[in-house]
């Protein structure tokens, strides 16, 4: 990318003096000479992400595409911030994709991946409502990955930083909200008309929204306190902040009531000792004191002991059947949108007239589910096969191999630190993939993923062999 372009991604206030050094950036966490555009480009994306986060997506359409009628209106509002990314980052100097490592083993298996879903809806066994749901749900995937790539990759670090401090608050003040809807004024909270206002063995309401629900929401938190706790280790007047930021992500996870959430914290404290060695004593020894202080003032709820769930176990079963029912389902799969369908089990809820959805009956040839197929490594193995699957662990093992290689350890390189840690939050939900959806709904929160995945590998790329 031409850090020198025109655009809200452009690098236009360095002085033309570090232009010409490594992508124009001053040192980590020094703030000057930083461009505001990493600001701009965060409020930009923050007018698309604050409605999805605040208005139920339940509501209905935006406006009605004829070739696809059966999208919400966040999904819409999707393809139209993906659609004008593009020429955004054309007027910042980037005419087209930046030729990094984030191309070639992270975008194109996924759009591969995509594609090869749209191939398997020819034999789904599904009708055509259902088939053009599937769809447009490969389609939204296939925009949330391009959008979190072309939104980080290949900017000027400084931008890039400035991108993820904007983003990172805007997070922090949604999820703000929705804990103060959940523990202060939880008839206020938009999906209260159709859930119980307390999970009982939690004692509270979990902590989710539109934006992601109290399982998916995971995914975006672990990245997020992966950027906070690297931006501890960044000297700096607002470190204290980013400490404070980095516990509040941590009880928010606690909060959502996800076992799996629990999994990924402790996959992520396992990630972060073997990813910055020494250093991550700084966090680990103070957030295992606040964890075992929280347990012994609150104690652990039934949630998090009880891991017993025949619905959820008896979705898995399913998926396994189908799998192995013959060998071509083995090969190619039983076609995306086979198994699990959220348009499906949205039109049940309707015929019913009430909230249950678990375990409807005849919902699949091969058993009962749940409203989706809650293992994303699952489905993609019974829906597209040992094909799909290696399309999509082929940008999962290049991410640990970027954060785990000891070629691509800089101790004391701070911008090296910062990318491990926010890389290590995104692949600490590696696990948690096998528990709970991912790549097939919850687009915007697979778009802000992708970017914070970007963000940590181009920061470890660039502190070993600078541009």
């Amino acid at each position: 990318m031409n850090p020198s372009g025109s655009g809200i991604f452009a690098a236009r206030s360095l002085p033309s003096s570090a232009r010409t050094q490594t992508s124009g950036s001053p040192p980590l966490g020094s703030g000057e000479g930083a461009p505001r555009s990493g600001w701009i480009a965060a409020a930009f994306l923050s007018a698309f992400i604050l409605p999805v986060s605040f208005v139920p997506s339940s509501r209905g359409l935006v406006f009605e595409i004829p070739a696809l009628p059966t999208m919400w209106w966040t999904d819409n509002l999707l393809l139209l911030f993906a659609l004008s990314v593009v020429p955004i980052r054309w007027l910042g100097g980037a005419s087209r994709m930046p030729k990094r490592t984030t191309r070639r083993w992270f975008v194109w298996p996924l759009l591969l991946l995509g594609m090869w879903q749209v191939v398997s809806l020819a034999w789904n066994g599904r009708d055509a409502t259902m088939r053009h749901y599937s769809f447009v749900q490969s389609l939204c995937m296939c925009a949330a990955v391009c959008s979190g790539v072309w939104l980080a990759s290949g900017l000027p670090h400084a931008t890039r930083l400035q991108l993820a401090r904007g983003t990172t608050l805007l997070i922090a003040f949604v999820i703000a909200v929705y804990m103060g809807l959940s523990f202060v004024f939880p008839s206020w909270r938009p999906s209260a008309e159709w859930r119980d206002l307390t999970t009982p063995s939690l004692g509270f309401i979990r902590v989710y929204g539109p934006l992601g629900t109290a399982t998916t929401l995971n995914f975006l938190l672990l990245p997020v306190l992966g950027f906070c706790v690297g931006m501890s280790f960044v000297p700096s007047l607002g470190r204290l902040i980013w400490m404070g930021l980095a516990v509040f992500f941590i009880l928010a996870i606690l909060a959502t009531g996800s076992r799996g959430g629990v999994l990924g914290l402790s996959t992520f404290a396992v990630l972060i000792a073997a990813a910055i060695r020494v250093r991550a004593v700084l966090f680990l020894v103070p957030a295992g004191f606040f964890l075992a202080v929280l347990v012994a003032l609150t104690g652990v709820p039934e949630r998090f002991r009880d891991f017993e769930d025949r619905a959820r176990f008896e979705t898995y079963e399913t998926a396994v059947r189908a799998f192995l029912d013959n060998p071509r389902n083995i090969v190619i799969g039983t076609g995306h949108g086979s198994l699990y369908s959220k348009l499906h089990d949205d039109s049940f809820r309707m015929m019913w007239q009430r909230n249950q959805f678990y375990l409807a009956e005849d919902q699949t040839p091969f058993g009962h589910t749940l409203r989706n197929s809650h293992s994303a490594l699952l489905r993609t193995l019974t829906e597209t096969g040992v094909i799909g699957s290696i399309m999509l662990a082929t940008p999962l093992s290049w991410m640990m191999w970027r954060l785990l290689a000891p070629s691509f350890y800089r101790a004391r390189d701070r911008r090296n630190i910062l990318g491990k840690a926010i890389l290590a939050g995104a692949v600490a939900m590696i696990p948690y993939m096998a528990l709970e959806e991912f790549f097939i709904s919850a687009f915007w929160i697979v778009l802000l993923w992708t970017m914070y995945v970007v963000i940590g590998v181009e920061g470890i790329e660039e502190s070993v062999s600078p541009p």
